[in-house]
């Protein structure tokens, strides 16, 4: 009997091991909606492979007894059965065995799991809350196995504590949420068994409830004008504007109403009374809507009465009125020579009065003993909240003629032939008739052109002959009465000749005329003089100046050595007079230049230079100026009266007419001496005694080089500077020497005092180059190093040297031996 068992057992074992599985697992691992092929060979002779499920029973194919969705295929030629399973569902997992018939057969497997997937994810990708609510974001997901959830933000995990909170159920909460955590968050789902994750972004919109920053105001306009109201308001997201009149919702029609700004600024425009009232404005955001209304008053503008003009003679009395005829809550007001006037007598003339006629109506204006000085216009000025009428009335006041003889002259001078106007200047109301007389005729249009002006002048234009100068008579009437004017036309001529005409100063190449004016002006101003000269037996040759009235009489550019003969005759108007009679001057010879003119101030600018300025000689002494000389020297007091011997001097070109002398010092005096040279000699000097600045450098004055810069700075600063610069120079000239090629102070030094050589160059690079990491007193690590001739060696606190003398086989870099 065991005997038989063992036999069975061991065929079992035999069929078994005859079954091959692909894949040859276990078990399988598969998500919900996969598709799963197991293949099962026998690879004996006999028996085709069979699989059951879960729970047992033998899967059969799709048309014998299995489904669409779990099904086997029988492939009888190779004895290979494979199990098919369609769309996995989570109720497929469990174990699924290929056996033989009769045999235990082999088993696999299958675990179902069911994929991450954001349920709700449309509508949780975006989620919104209100400013300083707590905030729960949500996040649902479905998954098998279950997962957990992980929540980010930034790329950085979040964990629960402060103001986060994470519920499995609920999602991710933060309390009293701010426009600062608006931001998008990451929603993470995982399975940790599977290594399975999903993610979903989520964008946290925080919203803040509308407040207003500008609430609309009251606003008050004219009818016919427009309006402008404006509301903003503070938000997130930001407000929308609607804007009602009367509880009804304002459509803009680009006409009457228009906006602007997204509903910011709402005009209405052509203004009636029937647009009188309050106009509210909604900002609204999906957190919440606020209001503000402003109140709209339409008046009429200000209108007053037609024009009056009121005119009057002399003594009577006249009545002006301000009257509105249209507008609302008008104040009135008269103004005459834009002054305004006040209720009652005026302070500066009692006799006009103002009153109020009618309360906020009508405004009456009375002058009585009316004079002429009262004409003009009065204004009535009416004004309101939406605008400003003025009506200016006028008082004519007629009176007679009278002349201005403030302006109108009692005498016009000119001369045979030359036109001339004879005006008068008049006054009058109504406007007076103007005529011309002379001898008692009145003049008419082939003795005189006549122009009348309407600015209250008339003039007749006369071209006189010897018989046209003498008297005429203005002649102006209006209705008031008639007033006259003598105008005397006096002929003039030209002058007579300069008396006392003779030389005065002479120098070289100048000769100044004195003289006196002439006895007869011809009756106008003299406007200047002619003067004709000439060379002594050269009266052909002559030369000609002309100089005006205010100008100094003096002939330039003569020859030294000459006789001149000269005279002088006067202008006016009418032209040159009479000659005088001839005199002569003899210029003097050659001699050096006279002194040049020093123009520049006495206290210069600058504490450490001075600017020099100056003219020309008048007289050369008949030689071109070759070059200015200028010496200058400091002085202890400035009333010297000569320069010290010990001045500098430096040579200018003759074109210069300035020269800056530098290198001063400050706050001291100079004595300056200029003079020109030319091929004469030197010439008379021209001195002067200036003062620099204290203190520093003028700063409105900035230097206009660098060399104007170093100019400006004291001498002895300079001289250290340099001499500081050259000792540097030269010890850095000496440690070159030192390190390149041991020699130099340095050297002797360090050999004398002591008693070492320096070593080599190389050395030298590589102690600098170890020592160069370290700042003072920093530890020095231990190192080792060998030299020529020498051995260096350190623990890091005590240093030895072992020296020895090198021989003479043994070079140093430099090719040299010690």
């Amino acid at each position: 009997m065991l005997r038989i068992l063992l036999s069975l057992a061991l065929m079992i074992v035999t069929i078994d091991g005859q079954l091959v599985m692909e894949p040859n697992l276990n078990q399988l691992t598969k998500k919900v909606g996969d598709e799963v092929a197991i293949y099962c060979t026998n690879q004996g002779t006999t028996g085709q492979p069979e699989w059951t499920g879960p729970d047992g029973q033998v899967i059969g194919t799709i048309n014998g007894g299995g489904s669409s969705h779990l099904f086997v295929e029988e492939n009888t030629f190779d004895r290979e059965t494979k199990l098919q399973i369609v769309d996995l569902e989570r109720e497929d997992e469990g174990t699924y065995t290929c056996r033989l018939s009769g045999s235990t057969g082999q088993s696999i497997q299958i675990f179902v799991f069911e994929d991450i997937t954001f349920t709700k994810q449309d509508e949780e990708q975006l989620q919104a809350f209100e400013e300083f609510e707590s905030a729960s974001i949500k996040c649902t997901v479905r998954a098998s196995p279950s997962p957990s959830i992980e929540w980010y933000q930034g790329g950085v995990r979040i964990y629960p504590g402060g103001r986060y909170y994470i519920d499995p159920n609920v999602g991710l909460t933060i309390s009293n949420i701010t426009r600062d955590d608006e931001a998008t968050y990451t929603c993470r789902a995982v399975i940790r068994s599977l290594s399975e994750s999903k993610s979903m972004d989520i964008f946290v919109d925080v919203q803040v409830p509308p407040t207003w920053l500008f609430e609309p105001s009251d606003e008050t306009r004219a009818v016919g004008s427009s309006v402008e109201f404006h509301c903003r308001a503070d938000g997130d997201p930001p407000p929308d504007y609607t804007w009602k009149f009367k509880n009804n919702i304002i459509n803009y029609d680009g006409v009457k109403y228009t906006s602007r700004n997204d509903g910011e600024y709402f005009t209405i425009n052509n203004l009636q009374k029937s647009d009188d009232g309050s106009y509210v404005c909604e900002a609204s955001n999906a957190a919440d809507t606020i209001s503000g209304a402003g109140e709209l008053t339409v008046l009429d503008p200000p209108r007053g009465n037609e024009q009056q003009n009121e005119t009057v003679t002399e003594g009577q009395t006249v009545r002006l009125y301000c009257t509105v005829v249209q507008g609302e809550d008008c104040k009135l007001k008269w103004f005459h020579d834009g002054r305004e006037m006040v209720l009652g007598q005026q302070p500066t003339n009692s006799r006009i009065i103002i009153q109020e006629s009618i309360v906020d109506t009508q405004l009456t204006l009375t002058i009585t003993g009316v004079q002429r000085s009262d004409g003009g216009g009065y204004t009535c000025e009416l004004e309101n909240e939406v605008g400003i009428s003025n009506v200016t009335h006028y008082v004519l006041v007629e009176y007679e003629p009278t002349i201005n003889t403030t302006i109108t002259r009692d005498q016009v001078f000119t001369w045979v032939g030359n036109p001339v106007n004879v005006t008068c200047h008049w006054e009058g109301y109504p406007t007076p008739k103007v005529i011309w007389k002379r001898g008692g005729w009145r003049l008419n249009s082939t003795d005189a052109v006549f122009y009348n002006f309407g600015n209250g002048s008339s003039s007749a234009e006369v071209t006189p002959t010897e018989l046209d100068f003498g008297s005429y008579v203005c002649e102006a009437s209006n209705r008031i009465d008639t007033n006259t004017h003598t105008i005397d036309l006096v002929q003039a001529f030209v002058p007579s000749e300069p008396l006392g005409v003779t030389r005065g100063e002479v120098t070289s190449t100048t000769l100044e005329i004195l003289f006196e004016v002439p006895l007869d002006d011809g009756n106008l101003p003299i406007t200047g003089y002619r003067v004709e000269y000439w060379v002594q037996y050269e009266e052909t040759n002559t030369m000609m100046d002309f100089f005006n009235e205010t100008e100094e009489i003096k002939l330039i550019n003569l020859s030294p050595s000459q006789t001149y003969y000269f005279r002088m005759a006067a202008e006016n108007d009418v032209g040159f007079g009479k000659w005088s009679e001839n005199a002569t001057a003899k210029t003097i010879t050659y001699r050096p230049p006279r002194a040049p003119t020093i123009i520049s101030p006495d206290v210069s600018s600058s504490p450490f230079q001075y600017e020099l300025a100056w003219r020309a000689p008048e007289d050369n002494g008949g030689s071109p100026i070759t070059r200015y000389v200028i010496r200058h020297a400091l002085v202890l007091d400035p009333t010297v009266e000569e320069i010290p011997s010990y001045y500098e001097e430096q040579p200018v070109n003759s074109e210069a007419r300035s020269h800056i002398l530098y290198d001063l010092e400050k706050d001291k005096y100079y004595y300056i001496e200029l003079f020109a040279v030319s091929g004469l000699g030197d010439g008379e000097p021209a001195e002067k005694i200036i003062k620099t600045a204290q203190g520093t450098l003028d700063p409105t004055v900035p230097p206009t080089s660098l060399l104007g810069v170093v100019r400006n700075v004291d001498t002895k600063i300079v001289v250290a500077v340099i001499v500081a610069a050259f000792i540097l120079i030269l010890i850095l000239v000496d440690v070159c020497c030192y390190l390149v090629n041991d020699c130099g102070l340095l050297m002797c030094l360090c050999v004398q005092c002591c008693g070492k050589h320096t070593g080599t160059h190389e050395v030298d690079v590589e102690l600098a180059a170890d020592y160069s990491g370290f700042k003072n007193g920093a530890e020095i690590p231990a190192w080792s190093l060998d030299k020529i001739g020498g051995a260096v060696t350190t623990n890091g606190s005590d240093v030895t040297e072992k020296a020895t003398e090198p021989t003479e086989s043994e070079s140093l870099m430099d090719g040299r031996t010690i």
